[in-house]
């Protein structure tokens, strides 16, 4: 059946980069088996000011955990969203909110 939702979501932020982990509960049965459904985890964020969601490029691989999202804007609220995905359908979307720190001056 369709994939597990990605677990224990956390975002890291920094002034204009977030890490974003997470644990991906896979069948081992599947994973190893090369005829059976991969899982495909995709991840969207954007800021709480904007409608439109930005997407990494590439979809994510089972075996990885984490994913770098870079230039982003200092001192803005964004929401992350992460699901996973195989042939037989998709998981619940998993929220999490993450602040990115206000950029710091040189005095």
């Amino acid at each position: 059946g369709p994939p597990d939702p990605p677990t224990n979501v956390s975002v890291h932020a920094s002034t204009v980069l977030a890490v974003v982990s997470w644990h991906q509960n896979l069948e081992p049965d599947y994973e190893e088996n090369i005829y059976a459904p991969k899982t495909t985890i995709y991840l969207r964020y954007r800021s709480l000011e904007e409608d439109n969601w930005q997407s990494l490029p590439t979809p994510i691989g089972p075996q990885q955990h984490q994913a770098d999202i870079y230039k982003l804007t200092p001192n803005t609220t964004y929401e992350f969203q992460l699901w996973s995905k195989n042939i037989y359908g998709e998981s619940e979307e998993v929220s999490v909110l993450a602040t990115t720190n206000q950029q710091t001056t040189d005095v």
